[in-house]
């Protein structure tokens, strides 16, 4: 019991949560059957007489009301906001108790300090949300999901669909969703402070959501649902892109410009003049007509779209990686600790030549003799 409650920083509801090997372990220690240890009651006088000793010797005690009060005040305001996770807050909660040498209480207790902490912390983004986006625009969500309001319908509607296999029509469709979610005159930087998984579980719950189904949730988590479908950009502020090319780095560019407009009013239709926006690498040819007006100024809703496109293909073929990342990481993690030092044997193992005009006119080889091949396959076919 001491072991485990040092372990765990609690004690155990049933006896097989202690394991065999401990129980083994300790009985051997004082030559007693671990057999034994299938009489002791968890429950009575001898076991709370052992809890108190336990207690005391290891510096902890009970937890009390305003234990669970003063625990549930510390998650709502140092946990929720980063950390959504059921499981992984119950497990912060734990360490806390052991931080303060404080007995957990028991499971129940327990989820009902996870369920207050929750409630608190939702109050709070909600009322925050709601101070920042003014009366007025606290009225145009609520409008959208008003009976009778077909328009607002509609729009929800059109959020909710994938927007499908990337091309123009799909671009031009997404450029009139964003335009009709930016009518609704939400302020920039509304959730800039709040972690990108709070907000994204804010608009995925909303995604989800018809509009009788926002009618039938409290007002303030009804217009914070609303105000998080805006689709902001906060992933290019939140993750750290680099790039392995320092040559020509179109895309790199681009997010630059995007950071450099972040805060600016979403009314402000176009970039100035005087802006560099890169267009090679960035925007397709075949969408460059819903990029740049008749006057060659650039929209940058559409321009916007493209550079996340872009983006996108580019950290898929390792162009542009996310720095502190596992899957998308630097390409030159990838390489083994001592590449530099026994690069001969790596190239060997895969059969390519350590100089790099000898890889080229192999590969240039290669791909002669495969045109070759074609061109001589279709005369034999016509034959």
């Amino acid at each position: 019991m001491w072991k485990f409650f040092e372990l765990e920083c609690r004690f155990p509801d049933v006896l097989e949560e202690v394991p065999s090997a401990a129980v083994e372990y300790a009985a051997d220690l004082v030559k007693v059957p671990a057999t034994d240890f299938a009489k002791y009651m968890l429950v009575g006088r001898t076991a709370e007489y052992h809890r108190k000793q336990i207690r005391e010797a290891l510096g902890f005690r009970p937890s009390t009301v305003a234990d669970e009060k003063a625990l549930a005040e510390w998650l709502a305001v140092e946990v929720c906001p980063v950390e959504l996770v059921e499981d992984r807050q119950r497990e912060v909660l734990l360490v806390e108790c052991r931080a303060r040498k404080i007995e957990p209480p028991g499971r129940t207790r327990v989820e009902k300090v996870l369920v207050a902490a929750r409630g608190k912390w939702e109050r709070t983004f909600c009322a925050r949300t709601i101070g920042r986006l003014g009366e007025a625009s606290t009225a145009r969500p609520l409008s959208m999901v008003a009976e009778d309001n077909e328009a607002g319908t509609a729009l929800l509607a059109a959020l909710k669909r994938d927007p499908g296999a990337v091309g123009l029509d799909s671009l031009l469709t997404e450029i009139t969703k964003l335009n009709d979610v930016r009518r609704l005159g939400l302020p920039d930087g509304l959730f800039t402070d709040c972690s990108e998984k709070l907000v994204a579980a804010w608009r995925a719950r909303a995604i989800k959501m018809y509009p009788s189904d926002f009618r039938d949730t409290a007002e303030d988590v009804r217009i914070t649902l609303l105000a998080a479908r805006q689709m902001p950009l906060p992933v290019l502020n939140t993750l750290g892109f680099k790039c392995t090319n320092t040559a020509y780095r179109p895309v790199m560019d681009a997010m630059k410009l995007l950071k450099k407009y972040a805060g600016v009013d979403g009314k402000t239709r176009f970039y100035d003049a005087g802006d560099e926006v890169p267009m090679d690498g960035v925007v397709r040819k075949d969408w460059r007509e819903a990029v740049v007006d008749d006057k060659g100024e650039v929209e940058r809703i559409p321009y916007e779209l493209c550079v996340l496109v872009a983006l996108r293909d580019a950290v898929r073929r390792r162009e542009i990686y996310v720095e502190g990342a596992a899957r998308w990481r630097n390409p030159e993690d990838d390489l083994p600790g001592d590449f530099e030092a026994t690069r001969a044997v790596h190239y060997a193992a895969i059969r390519q030549p350590l100089n790099p005009r000898a890889f080229k006119r192999t590969h240039r080889s290669d791909r002669e003799t495969s045109t070759h091949a074609h061109h001589l396959s279709r005369t034999v076919s016509y034959t």
